[in-house]
């Protein structure tokens, strides 16, 4: 076989893994980016950051679409309604939650996720933001956030 043809062959196929690696890793990078958010806000006294993450992918709901996700892992002296009082003047979008004295966080979006740093004499809140692909529901975004659906774990 002629090496062009070959070449035009490979080429051909490997556009498709191309292009879903892409997609997958540009919203990994906006998920990280959203914990990045998260993070940057000050938090409570009498309080200490344990660990964080961000997760991409469809997690609520139904139908096509990616969410992103960041989460710190916090303990406290405050209680949850005080946490979340001042996570809250920051963006009303921002959710905390006490967590069991268990490694495995309780979320509605995964199961079984495990943040590093867990010790379980502490008591410990989960610090959530989730943010939504604008093109879901909204067709006046541009072509890249619409082609962003298209990640296979956002279906």
């Amino acid at each position: 076989m002629n090496k062009k043809i070959i070449f035009t062959v490979v080429f051909i196929l490997l556009i498709p893994i191309v292009f879903t690696t892409s997609i997958m890793i540009t919203n990994n990078c906006i998920a990280d980016k959203v914990e990045r958010e998260l993070s940057a806000i000050e938090m409570p006294n009498k309080t200490t950051f344990v660990d964080s993450l961000s997760i991409a992918g469809k997690i609520y709901g139904n139908g096509n679409g990616m969410q992103y996700i960041g989460e710190l892992l916090i303990t406290s002296d405050l209680s949850e309604e005080e946490i979340n009082k001042h996570y809250k003047k920051f963006n009303e979008e921002i959710t905390v939650k006490k967590q069991n004295s268990a490694q495995v966080i309780e979320s509605e979006y995964y199961e079984k996720y495990q943040f590093a740093n867990f010790d379980e004499t502490q008591q410990y809140y989960k610090v959530e933001l989730v943010k939504y692909n604008p093109a879901t529901f909204d067709s006046n975004y541009s072509m890249l956030w619409k082609v962003l659906d298209f990640d296979i774990r956002g279906h």
